[in-house]
């Protein structure tokens, strides 16, 4: 992998025709965002659940819960392009927004204060050198959904099993599956925290 600021650079302002906000929103991915939406209907969370995306993006997802009724929603996005993008688009959508990246604000987040924390393909970017994000995550919320590239290595890529990862922070698998629109290197993971005997 680059450099954790190089990496950062990228997703402030992706600079190929691969990763700009707006391609994020078609019909192809709403229907990664309407199976996370019915992974996320299957846990028992209320729809006044307090829901964090991290690397929210454009806002596809936290649109996608907002239709199905959740309220209390929230994101990390390290692009102020993609928060520009996601007003235009999703003009109906009220989330709490912080514009940085995770590792500048996760850890001012008070323990338990998400019933529900997520990703999609966000935590495959995460460099190395941030790996302490993960107990991070583990410590602010109860529920925790991983929909991540687990096999690809590039330099902005890392392959990681986060079953392993998350199992280790008191996190216990409840459900793993594959993402309607995503390859198969995607695997989608839901964890629940363990309680403390």
């Amino acid at each position: 992998m680059k450099s954790r600021e190089k990496i950062h650079a990228y997703w402030r302002n992706p600079d190929d025709m691969v990763n700009r906000p707006q391609d994020y929103v078609t019909d192809e991915h709403q229907r990664r965002t309407d199976t996370l939406v019915s992974i996320i209907e299957r846990l028992p969370l209320r729809k006044n659940a307090r829901i964090l995306e991290i690397g929210c993006n454009v806002g596809r997802n936290l649109e996608g819960l907002r239709l199905a009724g959740y309220t209390d929603l929230y994101g990390i996005e390290i692009s102020k392009m993609a928060i520009t993008a996601m007003k235009s688009h999703y003009p109906d959508l009220s989330v709490s927004l912080v514009v940085a990246p995770v590792e500048e604000k996760i850890r001012e987040i008070p323990d338990n204060h998400f019933t529900l924390v997520f990703t999609m393909a966000v935590l495959q970017h995460l460099h190395p050198k941030s790996n302490w994000v993960f107990a991070e995550m583990a410590r602010i919320t109860q529920y925790l959904i991983t929909i991540e590239d687990e096999y690809s290595q590039g330099w902005r890529h890392k392959a990681r099993n986060y079953e392993r990862v998350f199992s280790r922070l008191r996190m216990k698998q409840i459900g793993k599956g594959a993402i309607r629109g995503l390859s198969p290197k995607f695997i989608g993971r839901a964890f629940r925290k363990e309680t403390i005997r």
